[in-house]
């Protein structure tokens, strides 16, 4: 049997709750890494979130909860949206359906913005293709790229019909 990677409850201390004044009495050196441990694990409890959800949804746990819907599950639970849910499930199940990405996600690599981007355009033949990117470039290039992908061509302006 593997052993899962687990986190820590969230009440239990993890150098995470801190309040302004505390991380304004630590160094500069500090302060950065405070802030790439923190932003590590919202990356890995974002996926984490995402890999639960869609499972939940799939194995219909929700219904152990007394809910009748993953919808009604999340808005419950987390307090979502309708959007948010459906957002997070849409990227559960390309992570189910891309290793790759999955990996991407999984090790960190990509982020949470940048794997929500590359889901509607990402296919098992492109996949490393897209990863390699998304991994060099910011979110918001990214997405300007995929826009750009996006936009049909355009075609010159006639003149007035006859």
């Amino acid at each position: 049997m593997t052993q899962l990677k687990t986190l820590p409850a969230a009440d239990e201390p993890e150098g995470f709750r801190v309040s302004f004044a505390e991380v304004q009495a630590l160094g500069a050196g500090e302060q950065v890494d405070l802030f790439q441990r923190a932003h590590r694990h919202a990356v890995w409890s974002r996926y984490a979130e995402v890999v639960a959800l869609t499972t939940i949804d799939e194995s219909r746990a929700y219904e152990s909860f007394g809910c009748s819907s993953i919808l009604q599950f999340g808005a419950k639970v987390a307090d979502y949206t309708d959007h948010m849910v459906w957002d997070m499930l849409r990227v559960g199940r390309a992570l189910r359906e891309f290793p790759e990405l999955d990996a991407a996600f999984h090790s960190e690599r990509l982020s949470w913005s940048k794997v929500r981007a590359l889901v509607p355009v990402v296919t098992n033949e492109n996949a490393a293709k897209w990863i390699d990117q998304a991994s060099r470039v910011s979110t918001a290039q990214l997405e300007r790229t995929l826009a750009a992908q996006r936009e049909p061509t355009r075609r010159p302006a006639m003149g007035p019909s006859p």
